[in-house]
């Protein structure tokens, strides 16, 4: 598997436009990405992003993705990402929230089909949600409320027949071997 950062980028922009805008801060966002990453691997044996995730005390986080976002917000790096979307403070009930604002329409064109579907379901049921409730949804979630923190998530948990991790085990092997096989030519 390798990460999309086209695809991060324009899933942000997904999610920005597809979910209530006014609890759409980056809590939230590495939710709905955990949720359709691995829904998608569940589904159709793939992610989508093809990020590494780790349980950590607010649930699972896509690292590849959130050193981007935290490289272009908190650090100020110049990136694709700040180019199409910006951070907001601001004053939500009793704490403050640094909502993600997309500045620009997804590319749909870098999805599947499938990547579509997962994430229009995820963001459907997800849309009024706030990143502290999805928190708290997810940690009720086997696979996460099993896990000590720190660990590196394993995309294959999320498959509950052990026919099917023997399948996607079987052809990722065969990846890396073709990608050993490339890499002498």
């Amino acid at each position: 598997m390798q990460y999309q950062e086209e695809k991060f980028i324009n899933a942000l922009l997904f999610f920005g436009k597809k979910t209530n805008s006014k609890v759409f801060g980056i809590t939230k966002l590495l939710k709905l990405l955990f949720l359709s990453d691995f829904r998608h691997f569940q589904k159709y044996g793939r992610p989508i992003l093809g990020d590494v995730y780790f349980r950590l005390p607010q649930g699972p986080v896509p690292s590849i993705s959130y050193s981007l976002f935290n490289d272009t917000f908190h650090l100020g790096q110049d990136t694709d990402l700040k180019k199409v979307a910006r951070i907001i403070s601001e004053k939500v009930d009793d704490y403050n929230l640094n909502r993600i604002e997309p500045l620009a329409d997804p590319n749909l064109d870098v999805f599947s089909k499938s990547d579509l579907e997962i994430m229009e379901n995820i963001a459907k049921k997800f849309y009024s949600k706030t990143g502290t409730e999805m928190v708290r949804d997810i940690h009720k979630i086997a696979l996460i409320k099993d896990m000590k923190e720190g660990i590196k998530i394993d995309y294959k948990l999320i498959l509950k027949n052990s026919a099917d991790r023997a399948y996607i085990e079987t052809l990722e092997k065969q990846e890396e071997g073709l990608v050993k096989a490339l890499g002498s030519l």
